[in-house]
């Protein structure tokens, strides 16, 4: 009892601290709905204006949501005939087709480290409706049942060359289309990259490129320009600049910013604005602390986190 009263005076004090730092802060919105209850991986669309896509943790099936900023949910998207493990990251980016952008939906967790190999489920960005597109007495009730089914991806699949691990980052180049993927549970998060281009019928062995300086990695993004990738566990947010011309590969190997960020419970989810002025948190539900209120949706100003 004492230990946890103990952990809860640090988060309380560094909310408190962290309010004092950072004041670019604001709630767009709330989740409500109870069908996004344990929200994980967050991205910003590139064609609908202020929409973010997201998804469940482990134990859902493979569909992911597209809500306003306000936190409202819009619709549902279902992946046809296929079984997830444990999602934990969507990611945005360009992939076969130029000038699409598709949705990267990564199936990456494993607690345990037992599984053989990580799924990536690849597909285009989706036709989002303005408003939810149920009933008037559905969407006061902020739920969207119907279920859009996708039925043309690609799955690509990945092995660590070092062994099995678990992992809850992913995100792609858009410069480049590589798909970065960052584990978790190590001394320190291993980041890793699939060159594009993936093969989709055989399994991609991932390349390791560096440790990072701290661990539980739980989420990340870039930006639509390809210039800065954020990297968030529960208590930090770390910034990586790509100097132009250069690899993200030499981008993780320098040493990166570190900025403040509000406590989440369970916040395992980053993503920056479409046009990457901002970039937004939110957390997994947990009903005593979003009871209330529902699980609020966060945006920050970039520049205000450059120090």
């Amino acid at each position: 009892m004492m230990r946890k009263f103990i952990v809860l005076v640090i988060v309380l004090f560094a909310g408190f601290c962290w309010a004092q730092e950072n004041k670019s802060s604001q709630i767009t919105g709330y989740i409500k709905s109870k069908k996004l209850d344990e929200a994980s991986g967050l991205v910003a669309s590139r064609i609908h204006k202020n929409v973010l896509y997201s998804h469940n943790d482990s134990g859902d099936v493979a569909r992911i949501f597209a809500l306003k900023t306000d936190g409202m949910i819009l619709a549902q998207y279902l992946l046809k005939d296929v079984k997830v493990r444990d999602v934990e990251e969507i990611a945005i980016g360009p992939g076969p087709v130029k000038g699409i952008n598709y949705i990267f939906l990564a199936d990456i967790g494993d607690n345990n480290a037992v599984h053989d190999n990580i799924s990536v489920y690849r597909f285009p960005e989706p036709n989002v409706p303005s408003e939810p597109d149920e009933s008037a007495d559905a969407r006061a009730k902020k739920q969207v049942d119907k279920l859009h089914l996708i039925e043309k991806f690609d799955t690509l699949k990945f092995i660590f060359p070092d062994g099995k691990r678990d992992a809850e980052t992913m995100f792609v180049d858009p410069l480049n289309k590589d798909i970065w993927i960052v584990s978790k549970r190590e001394k320190k998060s291993r980041v890793y990259v699939s060159r594009y281009p993936q093969l989709i019928k055989e399994i991609n062995k991932l390349e390791f490129i560096t440790e990072l300086p701290f661990n539980f990695a739980t989420a990340g993004d870039i930006n639509s320009d390809g210039s800065i990738v954020l990297i968030k566990n529960y208590v930090l947010l770390a910034r990586y600049d790509r100097q132009q011309g250069k690899s993200l590969d030499q981008a993780f190997k320098a040493d990166p910013q570190y900025i403040s960020i509000m406590p989440e419970p369970q916040g395992e989810s980053v993503c920056f604005s479409a046009d990457g002025k901002y970039y937004y948190t939110i957390s997994e539900f947990i009903e005593k602390f979003h009871k209330k209120t529902g699980v609020p949706v966060y945006r920050f100003g970039l520049m205000d986190s450059k120090k």
